[in-house]
């Protein structure tokens, strides 16, 4: 089933900031991109803030939890719902450790692997990369964005794709435009382009652009179900 597509404008309105798109946005000259391109989160925040001095304190939470839940799924690629719900099922939100496993789960999934290793420009590359067969784990082609990689597992480009792959990966190298040095957990070669898992994902080690709100996330799921 073809995914629906998700607007530039959509995802710096939810993320908070456009960084990512920076040099994308430098080519749109209409008006109506010049509040995107100058969005940054200290504007952002600013902006809800005020936002939130005039909500009811029910719909200020509310909207505060919507919010979080929206981070959540731009830092991960717009994950369906059905499938950030699923992941929160796994473990219990109530303690900071069980919040760390949510994320550990997330890291784990294959997309988000192929993205910290620098085998794709954005997560969105990743899943193109994914759903058109060019990448192996442990030598079997695997067409699932969310498969959930284990401690130990290679992952590797399919060689029939791989001089296409390591012309991109290794332009941006020579650009020094790779988004993020690999996270510790990661053994990478870029003349294979070959990785494997070392460790679980460790979330200390990874820079998030957007602050996330886990908690709050997992608990506009919960009040959603407690509704119906």
């Amino acid at each position: 089933m073809r995914r629906k597509r998700v607007s530039i404008r959509k995802i710096c309105s939810t993320l908070g900031h456009s960084i990512p798109y920076q040099k994308k946005l430098s080519n749109f000259k209409s008006k109506k991109w010049s509040k995107v391109r100058s969005s940054s989160l200290q504007t952002h925040f600013i902006d809800s803030q005020i936002k939130k001095k005039n909500l009811y304190p029910a719909r200020q939470w509310y909207k505060y939890r919507l919010s979080s839940k929206q981070k959540v799924k731009g830092a991960f690629g717009f994950i369906k719902d059905q499938q950030l719900k699923s992941i929160f099922r796994q473990s219990d939100m109530n303690t900071e450790v069980d919040s760390i496993t949510t994320i550990q789960i997330l890291e784990s999934r294959l997309d988000l692997l192929i993205y910290r290793m620098g085998f794709a420009g954005s997560l969105f590359k990743a899943h193109q990369l994914i759903n058109h067969g060019f990448v192996f784990v442990n030598g079997i082609k695997t067409n699932s964005k969310s498969f959930n990689v284990k401690k130990g597992d290679l992952i590797e480009i399919n060689p029939k794709y791989w001089s296409f792959v390591f012309k991109e990966v290794h332009s941006r190298l020579e650009k020094n435009s790779l988004f993020m040095p690999a996270p510790e957990y990661l053994e990478i070669n870029y003349k294979l382009l070959v990785g494997i898992l070392l460790e679980n994902p460790i979330p200390s080690g990874i820079h998030y652009l957007t602050p996330m709100d886990v908690g709050s996330a997992k608990d506009f799921y919960t009040r959603e179900i407690g509704r119906a």
